[in-house]
């Protein structure tokens, strides 16, 4: 073929091609003919050319075809330009910001936590589904807002764990912390399988502000178990440095002191099982010793009242001889002040008689003169009768003259009217000391060792309670005949006390001797 001809050939290629590119195939031909039908190959000098080669050819300038659809490329690249919009203002979002809503939703989310605007106590009755529900709308906000919620969220929760935290520690059926209800701390026991280390890690996860009034009362439960737990580790170490052997009755008379010193130890704290748990092996050690003191080896009339009055008793000393057969004698004077008079007085010597009891009462002379007929009564069942000045004044305040002249205006008024120059007498409030101790050197001053407190509870069951609590093997019992109380709690105790092995004797009659209290 010449160049001419061979020119004139590419040029009628390149032409048709241009006319394919232009347009796709005609509509009516559909996928299965352009697979199978071939138009016959039509020769130009030596060159060949498929039809089928063009009809595959895409419009890459102008459309798509599927299946004899024709898609605009323009709508295809719109829609991609579309969803890569919508991706960037959503990406945007996350960065810069909320709505309105998420960020009302994220408010009211914190507000079902928190019981007040300072955003430190926490609502009542609140649980962990409501931390939940919080956290699920916190999490759908962007990072910049999130931040900021997750942190006011974080702490709300960590306070929520510390409260939950605290049945673990105390005995409790409820919430120790509910709302602002915060309950009192110095009152709760501790679990008994509560460790140090324990509070120790539960503390270590209270948040740090001592600006938050929560956060305070919190650390003040926590606080208060560390010291439980000290002081029990304290007793424990002093209990477990006692001797094991007794040689001779100097190692007897300073192990009474030691076991003394560990039971003083033990008492700010001794109903927390911490500190019971040492009070039973004092006990179980206490009764060894008890074994020691009765043995034969031992005995030999050296450990008779004499030597426990020099050492004094020790509570787990009495708990044991009180379960031998030669107990440990128990006395106790019920004394009463400030009688007497028509409503109270008789009361209590018709309770008095009806136990078969004995008592003791300081009288003021002024109301010795005005009921002179209970007077009467009080010496004639058998009573003891005390002075207790004329009219009850604070002796600390008078001159010794005036001192004298109110004890010997009530002696006068107590015999004219009983017979009975009384020898004992009671210090108003248990002032004046030692100088009106030495002015009144003909007569015995009589204090207490026990204060019902009746004249504070004015309370049956109060001052019943109180009495119990205190209660010594030498018992001079305070109370005042002025008040209901009085007697009713008389008539409880006495059986009561009859039943412990106490028996009741005369003021005087107590071994206890302290005669002032110091000014």
């Amino acid at each position: 073929m010449t160049d001419e001809e061979l020119k004139k050939t590419q040029d009628n290629y390149i032409g048709r091609k241009e006319d394919l590119v232009q347009s796709f195939d005609s509509p009516e031909i559909n996928d299965k003919e352009k697979a199978t039908t071939k138009e016959p190959v039509e020769e130009t000098d030596g060159e060949e050319t498929d039809r089928n080669e063009t009809d595959n050819i895409e419009d890459v300038s102008g459309t798509f075809s599927s299946k004899g659809v024709v898609i605009p490329k323009f709508f295809v690249l719109g829609l991609l330009l579309f969803v890569v919009v919508l991706m960037g203002i959503w990406g945007l979002s996350k960065i810069l910001g909320d709505s309105d809503a998420k960020l009302t939703m994220a408010n009211e989310a914190i507000e079902t936590l928190y019981l007040d605007n300072d955003q430190q106590y926490l609502k009542e009755n609140i649980t962990e589904e409501d931390f939940i529900y919080a956290q699920e709308v916190i999490d759908s906000l962007s990072s910049k807002n999130k931040t900021d919620y997750q942190i006011v969220y974080d702490k709300a929760h960590e306070k929520f764990k510390a409260i939950t935290a605290l049945a673990d520690i105390f005995q409790t059926d409820s919430m120790l912390i509910n709302g602002k209800n915060v309950k009192e701390v110095d009152s709760l026991l501790l679990q008994p399988s509560v460790t140090k280390s324990m509070v120790d890690e539960a503390t270590a996860a209270i948040p740090a502000d001592s600006s938050d009034a929560l956060i305070n009362d919190i650390q003040r439960y926590y606080t208060h178990a560390s010291d439980v737990l000290i002081y029990a580790a304290e007793a424990r170490s002093s209990f477990e440095s006692l001797p094991t052997t007794i040689s001779s009755r100097d190692d007897l008379l300073e192990l009474i002191n030691n076991i003394q010193a560990v039971e003083l130890q033990l008492e700010d704290y001794k109903l927390q099982p911490q500190v019971q748990a040492v009070m039973s092996d004092l006990q179980t050690y206490a009764n060894h010793v008890g074994d020691v003191i009765t043995s034969e080896e031992q005995t030999n009339g050296e450990f008779d009242l004499a030597f426990w009055d020099e050492v004094g008793w020790t509570d787990t000393l009495v708990a044991y001889f009180s379960e031998q057969e030669d107990n440990v004698p128990k006395y106790i004077a019920l004394t009463f002040d400030d009688g007497p008079n028509n409503e109270f007085t008789p009361q209590l010597l018709d309770i008095l008689a009806k136990h078969d009891v004995k008592a003791t009462f300081f009288v003021m002379g002024a109301y010795v003169d005005e009921y002179p007929e209970v007077a009467r009564r009080i010496v004639n069942e058998g009573h003891m009768i005390g002075n207790h000045t004329y009219n009850h004044p604070d002796l600390s305040t008078l001159e010794a003259e005036d001192v004298l002249t109110q004890f010997l205006w009530t002696q006068e008024s107590i015999e004219d009217v009983t017979g009975v120059w009384p020898t004992v007498y009671r210090l108003p409030f248990g002032a004046g000391g030692k100088r009106v101790i030495d002015i009144m050197d003909s007569m015995t001053s009589i204090l207490w060792n026990i204060d019902s407190m009746d004249w504070h509870y004015h309370d049956t069951e109060l001052t019943y309670n109180h009495i119990m609590a205190n209660l010594q093997n030498d018992s001079l019992l305070l109370m005042h005949d002025t008040h209901q109380a009085t007697p009713d709690v008389i008539d409880l105790l006495i059986p009561v006390l009859k039943d412990m092995g106490y028996q009741f004797v005369f003021a005087d009659e107590v071994s206890f001797n302290l005669r002032y209290f110091a000014e």
